[in-house]
């Protein structure tokens, strides 16, 4: 997993927010910190996030549309990692389960999405423990 430094953090929300100004009110700079201060980005160097990001932000569906319509998935791992790596890259191995649904990979929990699109559970807490308000009132 490759950790991005502060500059590079920076570049990279610029070229993403440059490429897919429509993903600014995602607030990509926060969904790429988050992803650093995570376990990082499946990438093996810059140059590969770089690349993974351009592959990622520029697909587009059948009717010519965009593809990837959030850049929330872009740091996980995925097709644009391993269509832009390195040939002596090799994708990450450790799959971290969900801390409140095991069965499942936190990075891409189904129980934890259902959860985000039902309004239950806050994006960011994809994977990671989360106690609705309404479990913390009495």
């Amino acid at each position: 997993m490759y950790k991005l430094t502060d500059q590079e953090g920076q570049r990279l929300t610029a070229i993403m927010t440059n490429t897919r100004p429509d993903w600014i009110p995602n607030k990509p700079g926060t969904v790429l910190r988050e992803a650093n201060e995570g376990e990082g980005f499946p990438g093996r160097d810059f140059g590969h996030c770089v690349r993974a990001l351009a592959h990622y932000a520029t697909q587009t569906d059948p009717k010519g549309g965009w593809a990837k319509r959030t850049p929330n998935f872009y740091p996980q791992d995925g097709k644009h990692w391993a269509a832009t790596a390195p040939d002596d890259w090799q994708a990450p191995r450790d799959r971290t389960p969900c801390q409140d649904h095991p069965t499942f990979d936190a990075h891409t929990c189904t129980a934890c999405w259902g959860d985000i699109k039902a309004g239950l559970r806050p994006e960011n807490r994809l994977g990671k423990h989360h106690n609705p308000e309404s479990e913390n009132t009495p």
